[in-house]
């Protein structure tokens, strides 16, 4: 809803892979703001449009994640090989997304014994792949099977310290994608590389730099705040990444912060027959700022709670009661979570400015605190205004007793939410 730009720059890459320009981009923007539903619905049309395409995406976990090495290049190179009843079972892929990945599964078996070898058994598990290439077979694919057979074998009688090098391991697996990608074009996806290992991240980075001449697009998908936080006390190991790719491919980042809210309210409101007055969706847009989850789940708190009522045509109505204050569950979380990441000295700051209401001076926190004015406008401006997106500056101006700096909560939901 309301992001027809944003598609219509995935499709433009799209089309540049598919012409053989191989690329990245990345969509970016925090949570609840809509990254998976945009490129699910990318995903959906390219599918309904392009017959030949394969689209494989894999996750990244936040609570495993970082000590799971190469888990998103698992789960494609899983999707690829014909590892797709979890997933159908579960709804997450239509009949043409699985369509694909099962043609496609017999090729891919076949670029893994050619070019790829040392990656079964230690990416892909190898019996799990034989029972999967043995319900895949086709005709033209049935010497497939005693070739995978020897190739388990001869690893399970390898030698038990027999490690494959990260060298070896990035090269087959580039060699696998490629293989297949002179068949058929290939749309990667990789979700939460905020959470990403950093061998993941290392394979994703040799994978870009090897896309000249192939008809690749892989779409990545990150929370900014998440990776401006750093880990482990360092530099997030994305950022220069990310840096790096942009000097080679020009823009890659699609912005969902920077998308228009109000047109998405407005979209969304309008998605039912209603009789929802402009003030209504003014207050709408004031407590959420057009962020799409906050949107949709206080649009939806609203109705469930009766503030919102449909009248005897079935339009949506404003009941006399409306308020405004009440978080729905699914927000509360998303603030709590969002806020809960933010060092405590940070958090304390927000909580005082809160209690100001959605705008607040530097000023007064830094007498409230005792501490200096230059360190309390530091912080707010640096890591809570440019890194978080959390505040605004709204300006300053001149008073008797010095300067004041005013801020303003993003969304007067996080101010909410604080108080």
């Amino acid at each position: 809803m309301a992001r027809e730009p944003e598609l219509a720059q995935l499709n433009r890459w799209l089309e540049q892979a598919q012409a053989g320009r191989g690329r990245v981009a990345f969509v970016i923007g925090e949570p609840g703001s809509g990254k998976t539903a945009l490129i699910g619905e990318f995903v959906r049309r390219a599918l309904a449009r392009e017959t030949d395409l394969v689209v494989a995406g894999g996750n990244c976990n936040a609570y495993g994640g970082i000590g799971d090495p190469y888990l998103p290049f698992r789960e494609i190179l899983e999707l690829l090989s014909g590892e797709i009843e979890t997933r159908w079972r579960a709804g997450s892929m239509n009949a043409t997304y699985a369509e694909r990945l099962w043609q496609v599964a017999p090729h891919t078996v076949a670029a893994l014994l050619a070019v790829g070898p040392d990656l079964v058994d230690t990416l892909l598990p190898g019996a799990a792949l034989l029972t999967r290439a043995t319900a895949a077979l086709t005709a033209d694919t049935t010497a497939q099977l005693p070739k995978l057979q020897a190739l388990i074998d001869q690893h399970q009688t390898a030698a038990s310290g027999a490690h494959l090098q990260q060298g070896n391991l990035f090269a087959q697996y580039t060699h696998v994608l490629q293989t297949i990608a002179r068949r058929q074009p290939l749309l990667l996806v990789l979700d939460d590389l905020q959470w990403a290992d950093t061998g993941s991240l290392s394979l994703l980075f040799h994978l870009c730099r090897q896309l000249s001449g192939q008809p690749i697009l892989i779409v990545g998908l990150y929370r900014p705040a998440e990776v401006a936080l750093g880990r482990a006390g360092e530099r997030h190991p994305l950022e220069p990444i990310v840096n790096e790719l942009q000097q080679r491919f020009g823009e890659i980042h699609i912005r969902l912060n920077q998308s228009s809210g109000r047109h998405f309210v407005d979209a969304l409101v309008d998605s039912e027959p209603n009789e929802l007055d402009q003030p209504f969706r003014d207050a709408l847009y004031r407590q959420t700022a057009g962020h799409p989850l906050f949107t949709v789940e206080l649009l939806h708190g609203l109705q469930a709670r009766g503030d919102l009522m449909q009248n005897s045509a079935g339009a949506w109505v404003a009941a006399p009661t409306l308020d405004w204050r009440i978080l729905p569950a699914r927000v509360e979380g998303l603030l709590k979570e969002r806020i809960g990441r933010l060092p405590p000295a940070l958090q304390e700051i927000l909580q005082i400015a809160s209690v100001a209401g959605e705008t607040f001076h530097a000023q007064i926190i830094a007498q409230v605190q005792g501490a200096a004015e230059w360190q309390i406008v530091r912080q707010l401006g640096g890591m809570l205004e440019q890194q978080q997106r959390l505040i605004a500056l709204q300006g300053s101006q001149q008073i008797d007793a010095g300067q004041l700096t005013q801020y303003r909560f993003h969304h007067i939901l996080f101010q909410q939410y604080l108080y």
